[in-house]
């Protein structure tokens, strides 16, 4: 059984969608990095690589990329955005042939390596939203990424504006999402 706190910070994770004019501190993202980049991979490929925006300009453009009518208007106020490039290493092709790229091992990789940058950036007091949607191609050019990787997510982050008692999350019953073959 896993500690409460652990279970507490699971339960405390949540979307953030307005931030404190406050900057994140490198060591924070440095350490944010170090615990993402501890997630499992397949085969130890860690196929994640991360730039970690702050620069007023940069992040402008980056932030509008986001934009639509209907949602992520608020991305411009986040102090620091981290994009999340996924890289597939020759090695791990090499290794387990088309498979690796079949299954599409390297894209788990990088959502259970986000999954984990998010609940690390809760218990340091950070708030964070996953950002899925943007123009990858606009957006690789403008971050530098080489274009024969892909840029996956980005990640919003910062000190929440307000703290909050996290709200009650709306999930399904577990009875519609367990099935036991007993």
């Amino acid at each position: 059984m896993e500690s409460l706190s652990f279970i507490e910070g699971l339960k405390a994770r949540e979307s953030c969608r307005s931030y404190a004019q406050i900057p994140v501190e490198k060591e924070k993202i440095e350490a944010l990095i170090e615990l993402a980049c501890m997630a499992p991979s397949a085969g130890n490929g860690q196929p994640w690589r991360f730039v970690a925006v702050s620069e007023e300009e940069t992040k402008q453009a980056l932030a509008k990329m986001t934009h639509t009518r209907h949602i992520n208007g608020w991305v411009d106020q986040a102090p620091c955005i981290l994009a999340i490039a996924e890289v597939i290493d020759e090695r791990m092709v090499k290794r387990y042939g088309e498979l690796y790229l079949e299954k599409q091992w390297t894209t788990l990789d990088i959502g259970l390596c986000t999954q984990q940058l998010s609940l690390a950036a809760t218990a340091l007091g950070l708030g964070s939203c996953i950002i899925g949607y943007f123009p990858e191609e606009e957006a690789k050019a403008l971050l530098h990424i080489p274009q024969k990787d892909r840029l996956r997510l980005m990640v919003t982050l910062g000190y929440p504006k307000e703290t909050t008692v996290p709200r009650v999350k709306k999930r399904l019953p577990t009875e519609e999402v367990l099935r036991f073959i007993d």
